[in-house]
């Protein structure tokens, strides 16, 4: 081994990954690595916190789909609730309005349903 290189056992925290060995410049040896994906708290991307959409009924439904979209839930089961109604697991969907009005979206961990996000958005009639 190199001089000012050490060898230690690290452990990967909230990561499905084994403990292995790894190597070090001396000094900056970690035995425990945390990731980043859980650092980054979970936030709501899509729609915009605020956003006003106008309903057309002249569209066809398909066609007015609200796109629904989060960043930093890699390593967490997620679901999304709109006015108090669970409507998907998924990171990215794409919603078809049946409500109108101020909406409260939430972001919830699956598990134990502790809100992670919200935002409000309205849409008008």
């Amino acid at each position: 081994m190199p001089a000012g290189v050490v060898c230690q056992t690290i452990q990967y925290r909230h990561h499905d990954e084994p403990s292995r060995q790894e190597c070090f410049l001396q000094g900056t040896e970690q035995a425990v690595i945390e990731s980043v994906m859980i650092a980054t708290p979970p936030r709501i991307s899509a729609p915009t916190a605020g956003a006003h959409y106008a309903w057309d009924p002249d569209i066809p439904v398909t066609q007015q789909r609200i796109r629904f979209a989060v960043k930093g839930v890699e390593a967490l089961p997620i679901v999304w609730r709109i006015n108090q109604r669970l409507v998907s697991h998924d990171a990215i969907f794409y919603w078809e309005p049946n409500q109108f009005g101020r909406l409260q979206i939430d972001l919830l961990h699956a598990d134990t349903h502790q809100i992670l996000d919200t935002i409000f958005i309205s849409i008008q009639e």
